[in-house]
């Protein structure tokens, strides 16, 4: 028995702690007499929150496959007021052929509530089902995109006793999904898997399935016998940062990849395509320089891609430990990169950095306000934070920003061969990943740059 609740997993690539957690829960179900006899009952039930694309159904459906219950799946696909009578006759259901699962897919769905308005009619349901069949052995098993929008009243314990959050896949995960799903291709030549998984750091599952059918695409555009590297890195670009780079950013959201922000070339009037071309190489070897510089290694891929309104450029960096103080402090010099390097090289402002200076100062803002990394002074408490303090705070993170702005500077002049190396090659190739910079860096003299 317990074998075979294993193997039901198996179709889950990774994520080997949150496949331990699931197989645990559903042994609670399947052998109930083992616990029983300890006074103890299964959980209530579980929630697994996170983006979308990541596997939460596909382990749900593991989940409810292993257990071998009787299954009662309920999704919004009605209007709001007959959609509350579809909640209510699926836990009755339900509650007929106990022991039996509910699942409630996609549950921050249900109803069009926002952060500040979670008690929709929906959710109170809901809530109101699970109190009422309590007692009739009916396990509640519930996926949402975002756990926030959700009341507290339901994600509670009681109801939900367990909650399990499901990221992306980390790197030695996201090799395994990559793998994976290259196996099914019937000709794949030297693909560096973990080159891959680091250039999709923080991509959920479907879009690393995406990406590889995607290069089978191009491959057979070309009328190849086989996907190479070369293909799935031009799929990266197509399907993941073409439209990252098209999208607008999230205020809540600081990312680690640095775009141009340069919506068209019509932007700036009197720059032809070649000129513009020029701009935008420079403005993302800029990035790439100041990363190199304080993390070796750090960037796994810079390129400039042509979209629907122009070319668009970005560089992407990873680290194995996103919470080490001096990447982050790193990252922030780094996102100054474009702007510095503009300026310098070229002698132009650059105009299509505003995306790079809001993620700046929304990290810096982070740090002196929320981690306090620079004093307790400059600590923020949401809104009661005084006038005189927010004052504060604002005027040393644009003190921060301005230093570390310089200290972009600083590190492309000192390193200008390094620079020109890569800005040529960029240029030419129109893309570099991590193999071809290193190569650039050996021939190359570095000179180190701290960040204070």
């Amino acid at each position: 028995m317990e074998e075979r609740i294993k193997k039901t997993f198996d179709k889950v690539i990774g994520y080997t702690r949150e496949k331990k957690e699931l197989l645990q829960i559903a042994d609670t179900m399947v052998n109930r007499d083992a616990y029983e006899a300890l006074g103890v009952r299964p959980p209530c039930g579980l929630l697994m929150d996170g983006m979308p694309g990541v596997g939460k159904t596909l382990m749900a459906r593991c989940l409810i496959e292993a257990v071998g219950l009787p299954v009662f799946i309920c999704r919004k696909d009605q209007p709001n007021g007959k959609f509350v009578e579809v909640i209510k006759a699926t836990f009755k259901q339900a509650a007929e052929q106990a022991p039996s699962i509910v699942f409630l897919d996609d549950m921050d769905k249900f109803a069009n509530a926002d952060y500040n308005h979670r008690d929709a009619e929906e959710y109170v349901t809901v809530q109101a089902c699970i109190d009422e069949y309590k007692e009739k052995d009916i396990f509640v098993l519930a996926t949402t995109n975002d756990i926030n929008k959700l009341p507290g009243s339901l994600t509670r314990a009681g109801r939900f006793d367990r909650v399990m959050h499901i990221g992306a896949p980390v790197v030695r995960d996201a090799i395994k999904i990559i793998e994976h799903y290259l196996s099914s291709k019937k000709a794949v030549s030297k693909v560096d898997t973990e080159l891959l998984a680091r250039i999709m750091n923080g991509r959920s599952c479907a879009y690393l399935e995406t990406v590889i059918n995607e290069a089978g695409i191009l491959a057979g555009r070309e009328r190849e016998s086989e996907i190479k590297m070369e293909h799935i890195i031009q799929a990266c670009i197509k399907t993941v940062f073409r439209s990252d780079i098209n999208e607008d950013y999230d205020d809540d959201d600081y990312d680690y990849d640095y775009g141009s922000g340069q919506k068209d070339k019509e932007n700036i009037s009197n720059m032809d395509e070649a000129a513009f071309r020029k701009k935008l190489v420079c403005h993302e070897i800029g990035h790439t320089v100041v990363s190199e510089i304080l993390y070796p290694g750090s960037t796994t891929i810079v390129a400039i891609a042509d979209s629907g309104t122009g070319s668009r450029g970005f560089a992407s960096s990873y680290c194995e430990n996103e919470q080490d103080i001096d990447w982050i402090k790193g990252r922030l010099v780094s996102g100054l990169g474009g702007m510095a390097a503009t300026e310098q090289r070229l002698g132009i402002e650059d105009i299509g950095n505003s995306e790079d200076l809001k993620k700046v100062f929304q990290g810096v803002r982070e740090l002196v306000a929320g981690n306090c990394t620079y004093s307790f002074d400059y600590k923020s408490f949401g809104y009661s934070t005084s006038e005189t303090r927010k004052s504060k705070i604002e005027e040393m993170c644009g003190g921060i920003v301005s230093k570390y702005y310089r200290k972009a500077k600083e590190i492309i002049v000192k390193n200008r061969e390094f620079f020109d190396k890569l800005e040529d090659a960029l240029f030419e190739k129109g893309v570099l990943v991590s193999k071809d910079i290193e190569a650039i860096r050996k021939t190359c003299k570095i000179v180190p740059v701290v960040v204070d």
